[in-house]
């Protein structure tokens, strides 16, 4: 936590503009919240649970991310990953807010997506210096 913090704090790599948007959704989704039925609440639930779905159906984890992120290639690649995961994401929110006629159902799934891209992002802005040969450390 203190080497996040510290990041924060000195305007590191992801900056104070992404943590801002994350509480901004967080506090309008805990006020959309407040108003909903059982069903709606559910398709929240539901639609929020699709996010971390779509970002792991088009990137890799966080270590392997940590991995391959030297590699400016690789990281253009990352880059697509999560705009196309992300797309996804806030469509499903999209079309439950739609069917809910409430707006929780996307801001629950902008607010899960932003918490997901900020890790998705320290990954790669903070590389493994050298991976370690995986065979080295093998033995028979």
């Amino acid at each position: 936590m203190s080497e996040w913090w510290s990041s924060l704090r000195s305007g590191g790599s992801i900056g104070v503009g992404a943590v801002v948007v994350v509480v901004a959704s967080v506090f309008a989704l805990v006020l959309a919240l407040k108003d909903l039925t059982l069903e709606q609440l559910g398709l929240v639930i539901l639609a929020i649970s699709e996010v971390p779905n779509f970002l792991a159906g088009v990137l890799p984890s966080l270590m392997t991310i940590r991995t391959f992120a030297s590699d400016p290639e690789q990281v253009s690649a990352l880059r697509h990953g999560e705009v196309v995961g992300g797309t996804m994401a806030l469509a499903v929110g999209a079309g439950a807010s739609m069917v809910s006629r409430k707006w929780a159902p996307f801001l629950g799934c902008a607010a899960t997506l932003a918490a997901f891209l900020y890790q998705y992002e320290q990954a790669i802005r903070n590389p493994i210096s050298k991976p370690k040969d995986m065979k080295a450390g093998a033995t028979r």
